[in-house]
């Protein structure tokens, strides 16, 4: 994943997808550990899927 994520800035995807930066700001341990911009990548992924159950 990290040579997809790496192709992304941190703070465009952040701005673009607010649901997901509210969630970094409110539960900075689930982003640390290392791979930060892995897990923020992929939570926007996800976001962006918008899948309907």
């Amino acid at each position: 994943m990290s040579r997809v994520s790496g192709m992304f800035n941190e703070s465009d995807l952040l701005m673009r997808y607010p649901e997901v930066a509210a969630i970094v700001r409110d539960n900075p341990s689930w982003v640390t550990g290392g791979y930060r911009l892995n897990k923020i990548f992929y939570a926007c992924h996800a976001v962006s899927q918008k899948i309907k159950i």
